[in-house]
């Protein structure tokens, strides 16, 4: 090769609508792939649901998906039919939720440093601005949670959902203070190839949900980019609306020295599902 002359099979791809549509292709040919070969739930974590997800958050600078498989609810931000710790509780703690699309400032931002300032102000064990104390989601706070399942298996999702929502609800209770309007928080799940939406929606007397509504499938390219679409406008209002209340909240809470108060019961609306999900006071 003559100096100066470029390696083509080395240059980065422009991220055009080509591209798009290379990325949208390659995930509908593994999300059929996981689905032919009867694979686990990690595998389609790894191969179809985080690459539509990464492909939502791809051109927003603070807004990212992280995984959250390992994170747990805060001791004291467990919902109240749970914290007693029977084995049904312990295996339904086990494991959470899969994803949550997250603000995720710069670092030394001015953003970065009210959260740090307000977290700061809390308790040791209350050092969080979400519900657990994982790294992925301790200073980033998050308003899309994904839980994941290799086939539909009923309302298992939804309970997983309901349990991790209401310990972020008392989170944001505790930190905020109980006068807080909390805006509604976007729970999906994914089963296989198929996503479904529903709203966890703040009300006077505690929260309601709202659905569950298909919202497209990666089982082909057409659908797959309805999906997309649908995901990129919760990144929007992850960057927009969603930003402004944390931000709102946290100037509050370091302009007044306000750390929040003791909470009142709380259920989010999955009593039909699980019940007893309201938090302890």
């Amino acid at each position: 090769m003559a100096h100066g002359s470029t390696n083509r099979s080395w240059d980065v791809p422009a991220k055009d609508d080509v591209w798009e549509f290379q990325e949208i292709a390659r995930i509908v040919g593994q999300s059929g792939r996981m689905g032919a070969d009867d694979q686990s739930e990690a595998a389609w974590n790894s191969f179809v649901h985080s690459s539509i997800l990464e492909l939502a958050v791809e051109f927003t600078q603070d807004v990212r998906c992280e995984n959250v498989t390992t994170a747990r609810i805060g001791h004291k931000f467990k919902p109240l039919g749970i914290a007693a710790g029977s084995s049904a509780s312990r295996k339904l703690l086990s494991k959470m939720v899969d994803f949550a699309i997250v603000i995720h400032p710069a670092l030394h931002s001015k953003p970065q440093q009210s959260i740090d300032k307000a977290l700061g102000g809390q308790p040791n064990d209350m050092q969080m601005i979400n519900q657990s104390s994982a790294a992925c989601l301790k200073s980033f706070p998050s308003g899309v949670h994904i839980e994941t399942k290799k086939k539909d298996t009923a309302s298992c999702g939804r309970i997983q959902l309901g349990v991790w929502i209401s310990a972020l609800y008392k989170r944001f209770f505790t930190l905020f203070g109980d006068d807080v309007q909390i805006p509604s928080i976007s729970l999906l799940v994914a089963k296989g190839s198929r996503w479904e939406m529903m709203m966890a929606c703040h009300t006077g007397e505690g929260a309601t949900t709202i659905g569950p509504v298909d919202i497209g499938h990666t089982d082909d390219i057409e659908d797959c980019y309805a999906l997309l679409a649908i995901l990129r406008a919760l990144v929007h209002w992850m960057d927009t609306t969603f930003r402004r209340w944390i931000l709102d909240q946290l100037d509050r809470v370091n302009g007044d020295g306000k750390q929040g108060s003791k909470t009142r019961a709380y259920s989010i609306g999955f009593n039909d599902v699980f019940e007893d999900l309201e938090v302890e006071s």
